[in-house]
């Protein structure tokens, strides 16, 4: 089951205007909105939300489709208002799902995911959010695994903790779902990820996390010294892996020689473990 929280960011983005002047979630939108369904359902004692996303309208997107470029002037921006926020019509989502108003503040200024960030920050500051320290950012897997690594830095007093859509459909048996929306973005788009909706179903259905196909990992080492009690360690040696796009460290293996020419493999924290026999 997903952690427990004490507050979850629901990053917004693109709705669409249909036929009749409807205005419905676009597919990566409804995902990430039934996936804060879900989560609501699996912690609904505690859970509290800032679903985030402002009146994008002829600003981001037209009714059907996001736009190469933005635009902020003005006019757009009051034009906009016409319209429904995407905070909104993702809170419409979850209210017909069961999801309490108490449990959702709306942020209905944002278009994009670096205002998304700004926003955040200043939010928890306010004593709203007094004793909030776990902190939840839910997005799609491709969004979410770029965007994390910045609300990590802005939101550097709290533990951030990234809450991948996918992640939640696997803890709520609905792995269909992610299957769905793969094969339609795949469609659409064949160059939209690097791997199939097939293998998105078959990692979640292996219990993993959808990161796990997302990483792009680069492998590096590094020597160093470093004191330990009144001895000096020399010549630490740390192998590891990180990935370009979140920059995620992952420990691969590590050395350490002590005076006396005493070697030991190297611990994932760093700490000295097993001595090497050679």
């Amino acid at each position: 089951m997903s952690e427990n929280l004490d507050l979850v960011f629901v990053l917004g983005s693109q709705i669409m205007r249909r036929a009749r002047g409807k205005i419905v979630l676009a597919h990566h939108t409804e995902l990430k909105s039934l996936a804060a369904v879900l989560y609501y359902r699996q912690h609904a004692d505690t859970c509290r939300f800032v679903v985030m996303g402002g009146y994008n309208f002829g600003v981001r997107y037209n009714d059907t489709t996001i736009l190469k470029e933005p635009d902020f002037s003005f006019g757009a921006l009051s034009r906009a208002r016409v319209s429904p926020s995407e905070a909104e019509t993702i809170r419409y989502f979850m209210a017909r799902n069961r999801v309490p108003p108490e449990a959702i503040v709306l942020e209905e200024l944002s278009a994009t995911t670096e205002e998304q960030v700004k926003i955040a920050g200043i939010l928890l500051k306010r004593t709203t959010f007094e004793g909030v320290k776990r902190v939840g950012i839910l997005s799609v897997g491709p969004h979410l695994h770029k965007t994390y690594p910045i609300f990590k830095k802005e939101l550097a007093s709290f533990n951030v903790v990234p809450v991948y859509a996918e992640d939640v459909m696997r803890d709520a048996d609905r792995t269909i779902h992610v299957r769905i929306y793969y094969g339609s973005l795949l469609k659409r788009n064949p160059a939209a990820v690097n791997f199939s909706a097939e293998q998105a179903a078959e990692t979640l259905y292996k219990g993993r996390s959808i990161a796990d196909l997302l990483h792009d990992w680069e492998e590096k080492e590094e020597w160093y010294d470093e004191p330990q009690g009144k001895l000096p360690i020399h010549n630490c040696y740390r192998r590891f892996r990180i990935c370009r796009v979140c920059g995620e460290e992952e420990f691969i293996s590590g050395q350490i020689s002590v005076p006396g020419g005493v070697c030991y493999d190297m611990n994932e924290d760093g700490t000295s473990g097993m001595q090497i026999d050679y």
